[in-house]
């Protein structure tokens, strides 16, 4: 017996002692109140609550004067019934955010089975969730943002410090290799000058220092100048056929004083059959020149320089290989970037403004090519220009003028 509704209900287990068909029964009252008898039924309790259960939530539900709230209460509530097997028996709406549900054991003749009142997606509870959901998740956007945002910033004021200090070692280093030239030239002309010198061979020597040291001053201000201007973008490359070996021989024919000044010894092996390439010649000249300054500079005593080309895949690679103190494999991407010297044990001793290699890589994308190197520290480095082959070439070498 429980009491349902301050109503007293009977019920039993069916004959056979089991719960699937219960007896329930109810006490009649008369219109005075009087107990004037009883009334009850065999049911299913599955098939009543699977035909009952959505008249009793939409209907009954909510004109219990118990029920604060009434149809406003209910009709964002999704009313679920299982069973002890965790079946669903009957529904009332769909559910809304699962997190909501609240369960009850149902007891009577419903032992057995419990019901779940979820929130429908309606319901100003599951609202409120997606709400508090989306501004968490933009909460969290937000932040990734920021932190983005410093990161990068960091990592500009970084570079704009690191770009600070090597202008600032750029302009010394200029400055440096502008002065020594000029004052080397200064020292030369006043022996001249003075008639300070012994004989016509040394007044040979005082020339040639006056024409090599003019040709380095030339050269930096040449570097400088083209820098500039492909930063700028006004540099205008003049593209058409060019031979590799023209360019070679005038590039070795306007160095050659400085190498033999040095005592290096040259190797050349340029090919006379190679395609003609398509590129502007007195730019790529300016390309050699600045790695034959660098293998001069950066050789020891083992003083070779091999100048070679050979073709291969639709462009043809012009090669200056030195025997000097090479470069380590993980500064050879860094060493064309603009400004960037490595620090090595002659970066004090030999000068430079940090633009030579800078240059030539800009100079060899803006012909379509790439600047690769090969270099072992303590043995020499090799580096390649490789111009494209010119698109209406056929591979016939440039006639000798």
């Amino acid at each position: 017996m429980i009491m349902v509704e301050s109503q007293v209900l009977l019920f039993g287990d069916d004959p056979t002692g089991r719960r699937e068909h219960p007896f329930a029964a109810v006490v009649l009252r008369g219109p005075t109140g009087d107990v004037t008898g009883a009334g009850g039924w065999w049911f299913n309790p599955r098939a009543f609550l699977a035909t009952g259960l959505d008249s009793v939530v939409r209907d009954r539900l909510n004109t219990n004067p118990r029920m604060y709230g009434g149809l406003e209460a209910t009709r964002n509530l999704c009313v679920q019934v299982f069973d002890s097997e965790g079946h669903e028996v009957a529904r009332v709406r769909d559910p809304g955010f699962t997190n909501t549900a609240r369960s009850a054991d149902m007891t009577g003749p419903f032992e057995g089975f419990h019901v779940s009142v979820t929130a429908t997606s309606r319901a100003p509870v599951s609202i409120a969730q997606r709400f508090v959901m989306v501004e968490v998740v933009f909460i969290f956007v937000l932040t990734g943002v920021m932190l983005g945002a410093v990161f990068v910033g960091l990592r500009y004021i970084l570079r704009q410090i690191e770009l600070v200090q090597e202008k600032s070692s750029f302009v010394s280093n200029v400055t440096h290799e502008l002065k020594t030239p000029i004052a080397v030239v200064k020292l030369a002309v006043e022996t001249l000058e003075m008639k300070r010198f012994r004989g016509p061979e040394e007044e040979g020597k005082y020339l040639r220092t006056i024409m090599r040291e003019a040709d380095r001053l030339a050269q930096l201000v040449d570097n400088i100048l083209d820098f500039s201007r492909l930063e700028a973008g006004k540099k205008m490359l003049r593209m058409g056929p060019v031979g590799v070996s023209d360019v070679v021989a005038s590039t070795l024919e306007s160095f050659r004083l400085r190498l033999e000044d040095a005592g290096f010894l040259l190797d050349v092996d340029v090919p006379e059959d190679l395609p003609l390439v398509r590129a502007d010649g007195i730019a790529l000249q300016h390309c050699l020149l600045n790695l034959l300054d660098n293998a001069v500079k950066y050789s020891r005593e083992r003083k070779e320089i091999r100048v070679f080309a050979r073709a291969r895949d639709g462009f043809v690679g012009i090669s200056v290989a030195d025997r000097g103190i090479g470069i380590e494999a993980e500064h050879q991407t860094r060493i064309f970037d603009k400004f960037v010297r490595v620090e090595t044990g002659l970066v004090h001793t030999v000068k430079g403004a940090g633009l030579g290699l800078s240059l030539v890589d800009q100079i060899i994308r803006a012909h379509y090519g790439r600047v690769e190197v090969a270099s072992t520290p303590g043995e020499g480095s090799i580096f390649t220009l490789l111009v494209p082959v010119w698109a209406d070439g056929t591979g016939t070498p440039r006639p000798k003028s």
